[in-house]
Formats: C-alpha cells, sequence, structure tokens
C-alpha cells in the first residue's frame, strides 16, 4: 500500500485433479538467498550430507523395527539442523 517493492523468488507445483482441473499442490515463496562468504569447506558440507544420509538410514531402520521413528527424527534433527542456534 505505500508503494514499495520486494523481489521474491517462488515455486508453484501443479496437479491434475480426478475432475480434470489443474490445481496447485505445492506453493513456496520466499525473498532471494544472498550468500554470505563461505565460513565452512567443502569438506565440511560433504561430511554434513553423509551424516544426513546415515541419519535418513536410521531412522527408517527404527521405523522399520517397529521402534520410535519420530524420536529418532527429532534426535536427528537436533543434531544436524541450526534451528535457534
Amino acid at each position: 500500500e505505500d508503494g514499495s517493492k520486494t523481489k521474491v523468488e517462488y515455486t508453484f507445483g501443479y496437479k491434475k485433479c480426478t475432475d480434470g482441473k489443474a490445481r496447485i499442490f505445492l506453493h513456496h515463496s520466499s525473498v532471494p538467498f544472498a550468500a554470505p562468504k563461505a565460513t565452512i569447506s567443502k569438506q565440511e558440507v560433504e561430511d554434513a550430507q553423509a551424516s544426513w544420509a546415515a541419519a535418513i538410514q536410521r531412522i527408517s531402520k527404527v521405523c522399520l523395527d517397529g521402534g520410535n521413528f519420530v524420536a529418532a527424527a527429532g534426535e536427528a534433527a537436533g543434531e544436524m539442523y541450526g534451528y535457534g542456534k
């Protein structure tokens, strides 16, 4: 309303529903990401990705074994994601 403008990036996913109409099933928008100067090495990124992949396998095994996979996922997220840090 004040005339200001903001650039955003967005993604939409569409699918055709049983009634034949195309509808949005996915929507995401955000302010464009401006990458800061790198303070992390390529090896550290690759190690973090390997840890994430191992966690997915561990969570899947807990699930298949009938265990508490929600707790396992929460523990993994607490270790790997920087939420609130």
